[in-house]
């Protein structure tokens, strides 16, 4: 499972940096034909084509991230020991960007369990701002 899982994630960054180029070539089509004068028209095609192709790479995108449970809020605490050999934990979202990190090591894997724990019962805490 975990082999299918890493491929579908391999998958789902091929598409989502084909969807980033397709985004910069389209802005690089409508920019020339603006810069030179030129009529939109003669880009037209190659537009209408990179715009469809844009549609189905980020719909393929979407999928695999459907496929994988990693729909927008779904995120993952993840219990890992450092090379110091403390425990850690460290929130990932679904796109596996950390989102947040225990900022310090626990000597035991329990007191480490007890501060995610510690995490999750604070989204009632108040917002403070530091200036």
């Amino acid at each position: 499972m975990t082999d299918q899982r890493e491929l579908l994630k391999a998958q789902r960054a091929r598409c989502e940096e084909t969807v980033r180029g397709l985004k910069c070539y389209v802005k690089e089509l409508t920019g020339m034909a603006d810069k030179h004068g030129t009529d939109r028209e003669h880009f037209e095609e190659e537009l209408s084509k990179a715009r469809s192709d844009l549609e189905f790479y980020e719909e393929q995108s979407r999928h695999i991230s459907g496929t994988l449970g990693d729909a927008a809020g779904r995120r993952t605490f993840q219990v890992y020991q450092d090379a110091g050999g403390e425990w850690r934990w460290r929130l990932v979202a679904g796109n596996d960007r950390v989102i947040a990190d225990s900022g310090e090591g626990y000597n035991n894997k329990q007191d480490c369990l007890h501060g995610i724990e510690l995490v999750k019962d604070s989204k009632e805490a108040r917002v403070e701002s530091a200036d």
